[in-house]
């Protein structure tokens, strides 16, 4: 998910509700209702920011693609426009 205020990528994560406001018709399933979970990105820890060479930075660099890797090894692309 794009955050255009930050210039950011964000996780979205989805988990899906069973039993309940879930139709299916012609063997399509229909979710009456998606909840939204920022549960996993407050979990996860800071490893390092490098540039897109992979030369570890401090990320204070500007006008420049920084990839914030996690330990569970997601990886965040920034840009912070100067």
């Amino acid at each position: 998910l794009w955050n255009s205020s930050t210039s950011t990528e964000q996780i979205l994560d989805i988990k899906w509700e069973e039993g309940s406001g879930i139709d299916s018709t012609d063997a399509i399933s229909i979710a009456g209702q998606i909840i939204l979970s920022n549960e996993l990105i407050s979990q996860r820890q800071l490893v390092k920011i490098t540039d897109i060479l992979g030369k570890e930075v401090n990320g204070n660099e500007k006008d420049v693609m920084l990839l914030y890797i996690y330990d569970d090894g997601s990886i965040e692309r920034v840009f912070i426009k100067n």
